[in-house]
C-alpha cells in the first residue's frame, strides 16, 4: 500500500539509544532554519518636486526584486541540507506496528520498504470489499468475514456472497431447527408449519366430550378422567353409557341391577 511520507512516519518510535556503531557526533541533526529573503528597502519620502520626479523615474526604470521561490517539496522543509537528511534517515526506529507484535527495527530509510511486507500492516481486501485488513489476518478474512466472498449454504447448497449468506441463514427452507412449541423434534424450516399442525406432540387438541383444549401428549391422560367422558354402568344394568360425572347419581337413584 502506497503511503505518503507523513503517513508512514507519524507513528514512529525511536529507541532510547542510537545504534552503537555510530558516534554521537555523527548522529547529531543540524537542521538549519529557513529564513525568508529580506524585504526590499522602501523609498524615502520626497523633499522637493524635483527629487520626487527623479525618484519616480528611477523607480520605474529599476528592475523589480526577484519573487520569493515557493517551497514545493516537503524534503525542503524537513531536510534543508543533505547532512541533516542523512542523519535523520539513518536514525534507528521501530516498526509502526511494534505494539501489535512486529519485532522489526532498522534505519528510518528502510521503514517504507519494510511496511510493504510487514504482516501487521493493513492492506486492502483483494475482493474489494472496502476493508483494510492486516496481512496476518487476511486469510481468515477471505474465508469467513469478507462480505464479497463466495460461500455455499451448507443446507441447500446454493452459492451466495458473504453478505447474502448472512441474510439467507435465517430464512433457508432446508435449515433444520427445533420445533417452536418445544416438543424436542428437529424439523427443517420449510416443513415446520405442517409439523406443528399434524405431528407435534405439543399441538393443542380439543377434547371431544368436554370441549376443553389439551396438548396432544396429555389428551389421552385427560380422557381417563374427563367428567363428560361416557362410561358404562359398573352394575351392567340396561342403562347405556353415561357421563362419568353422572355415574354416582345413577348408581344411587336409577340403577336397577
Amino acid at each position: 500500500m502506497v503511503r505518503s511520507l507523513s503517513q508512514w512516519t507519524k507513528t514512529l518510535s525511536f529507541p532510547a539509544r542510537i545504534s552503537p556503531n555510530r558516534n554521537s557526533k555523527d548522529c547529531s541533526v543540524n537542521v538549519l532554519p529557513i529564513t525568508p529573503p529580506p524585504a526590499p528597502p522602501r523609498n524615502k519620502p520626497a523633499t522637493s518636486t524635483t527629487t520626487c520626479s527623479s525618484s519616480n523615474s528611477s523607480t520605474m526604470s529599476s528592475p523589480s526584486p526577484p519573487p520569493n521561490v515557493p517551497i514545493t517539496e516537503i524534503s525542503q522543509i524537513i531536510y534543508p541540507d543533505p547532512e541533516s537528511e542523512k542523519a535523520i534517515m539513518g536514525s534507528l526506529v521501530f516498526c509502526i506496528h511494534h505494539k501489535q507484535g512486529c519485532k522489526w527495527s532498522d534505519e528510518l530509510r528502510k521503514l517504507k520498504a519494510h511496511l510493504n511486507t510487514c504482516k501487521h500492516d493493513a492492506i486492502p481486501c483483494p475482493n474489494k470489499c472496502g476493508s483494510q485488513i492486516p496481512r496476518v489476518m487476511m486469510t481468515d478474512h477471505l474465508a469467513f468475514t469478507c462480505i464479497l466472498r463466495r460461500a455455499i449454504c451448507e443446507f441447500c447448497n446454493v452459492e451466495f456472497t458473504g453478505l447474502g449468506l448472512e441474510e439467507h441463514a435465517g430464512t433457508c427452507s432446508s435449515e433444520p431447527m427445533y420445533c417452536e412449541s418445544k416438543c424436542g423434534a428437529r424439523v427443517v424450516r420449510g416443513r415446520m408449519s405442517i409439523h406443528r399442525a399434524k405431528d407435534c406432540s405439543k399441538r393443542l387438541r380439543r377434547c371431544p366430550h368436554c370441549s376443553r383444549e389439551f396438548s396432544a401428549d396429555t389428551l389421552s391422560v385427560h380422557g381417563a378422567t374427563c367428567p363428560r367422558s361416557p362410561v358404562p354402568c359398573p352394575q351392567r344394568c340396561d342403562a347405556g353409557p353415561m357421563a362419568r360425572a353422572d355415574l354416582d347419581s345413577h348408581l344411587r337413584d336409577e340403577c336397577k341391577a
